[in-house]
């Protein structure tokens, strides 16, 4: 077994991403990454027994390129005998449409996708090629914007319903992999054009910070994130139990608090607090800015 077959079998039984009969959808766009993790994944399979389906997002943007990449997964799921969902929708004119970045509108319709995918296979997890160079993007993105322990926390390798088992591998390992086997993928030639605020941070940003601070930059930001993980369990553990202790009422739409209780909080509490209420009520994570909470 490789070094990178044998981290990555490592991480999927440390932090028990995968167990027999689940349901597993890759999410795969034919791009290195993806192809590797689906490879690694027909690998196991027959050890693990779980259910392996495939899904791939064409985008539309990239004119025939973007049909060649749909093409060439089709046939990789087909010569596997893997059953592959395939959406097709612009995320420019969506993005356009709800006024958001073309970033966030291509990762909307991806997990709208994928959720729908898993409602009618009856529940699993998707499993994302996110890697280590993915975290450090990911992280310089969320310090640019301005973010608290939670955002400095990163992607975990199990969250929600998805899993990521090549968190930890370098992207030069994966490269190297598919090199050495001969496997084929897509390049995508607008991930080395500076277009997009991640393409930036990827092509310029890491580059110079590197070259001139700290040539192993991407792993320490890895090994700050797993630090700050930890201490936000730590964190979340006490917010919980202070809401739970000024919770007066809990509906739908609606929770009431006791004012009395939460002003002897310290400040930081208080934030979390109504930051978690509101949660609660939007059933899910939501990005208020510290001037709402403060309001």
């Amino acid at each position: 077994m490789s070094n990178i077959i044998e981290k990555i079998d490592n991480n999927i039984k440390e932090y028990s991403l995968i167990k027999e009969r689940q349901n597993i959808l890759l999410g795969i766009s034919g791009g290195p990454d993806s192809v590797m993790l689906f490879h690694v994944l027909i690998n196991i399979r027959e050890k693990k027994k779980f259910n392996f389906y495939a899904a791939h997002i064409n985008h539309l943007y990239r004119g025939e390129d973007a049909y060649k990449d749909e093409e060439f997964v089709r046939k990789l799921c087909s010569d596997f005998n893997i059953k592959l969902y395939v959406k097709r929708q612009n995320a420019s004119k969506l993005a356009k449409e709800s006024k958001i970045t073309e970033e966030e509108a291509g990762r909307k319709i991806r997990y709208d996708f994928f959720n729908k995918i898993l409602n009618e296979i009856k529940g699993g997890l998707v499993a994302t090629a996110h890697n280590k160079n993915d975290q450090a993007e990911t992280l310089l993105q969320r310090i640019i914007r301005g973010t608290g322990i939670e955002g400095l926390s990163g992607m975990d390798y199990k969250q929600d319903n998805i899993i990521r088992p090549l968190l930890n591998i370098e992207k030069k390992e994966i490269i190297n992999y598919l090199k050495k086997n001969n496997l084929d993928y897509c390049i995508d030639k607008t991930n080395e054009e500076p277009i997009y605020g991640r393409n930036k941070v990827r092509l310029e940003l890491i580059p110079y910070i590197e070259n001139r601070f700290n040539e192993n930059f991407q792993d320490t930001l890895f090994r700050m994130s797993q630090n700050m993980k930890d201490d936000y369990e730590i964190i979340n553990g006490k917010v919980e139990s202070d809401f739970s202790n000024c919770l007066i009422n809990k509906e739908k739409e609606r929770i009431i608090l006791d004012r009395y209780i939460l002003k002897d909080y310290p400040k930081g509490i208080r934030s979390r607090i109504l930051r978690n209420s509101i949660e609660n009520i939007t059933g899910e994570k939501v990005e208020v800015e510290r001037k709402h909470i403060d309001y």
